[in-house]
């Protein structure tokens, strides 16, 4: 599987599947897709991304079982523990979103300042390979 990133049970070393790695060359325009996707984004508003987020999370919610056993075959945790996490994300995924979207409501600093909470484009959130606690919240 040349060009593949492959994700392996640690229990046991058996492939548990495999995404095709983007070839240099195509990143720029993947990021420029990227980008205008943020901005399609942005110009949703506030209550329609957060209704979509919710909604993402209740499409998640009937497979929280098979996300934790898959949770263990790629981390090499238990299932209590990854059922733990994987309810965590999904049941707590649509409060986090509520409450940023407050974050983000429109208000003023001391009074006077008016407080900007427009998003400001794309972020990179892979630091050396790793993807950051709690990716699947983000």
């Amino acid at each position: 599987m040349k060009n593949s990133l492959i994700s392996y049970d640690p229990s046991n070393g058996e492939p548990i599947g495999h995404v095709q790695a983007t070839p240099t060359e195509e990143i720029p325009e993947v990021v420029q897709r990227a980008k205008k996707a943020a901005g399609d984004w942005i110009d949703r508003g506030l209550d329609e991304r957060l209704s979509i987020i919710q909604n993402t999370y209740a499409q998640a919610e009937p497979h929280v079982n098979e996300l934790a056993e898959l949770l263990c075959r790629e981390m090499g945790k238990d299932l209590q523990r990854s059922s733990g996490e994987v309810s965590g994300v999904v049941f707590g995924g649509p409060y986090i979103a509520k409450e940023a979207r407050n974050a983000f409501e429109p208000h003023r600093v001391g009074g006077e300042q008016p407080w900007n909470t427009n998003p400001w484009g794309l972020w990179r959130s892979f630091h050396r390979g790793t993807i950051p606690w709690p990716w699947p919240t983000i």
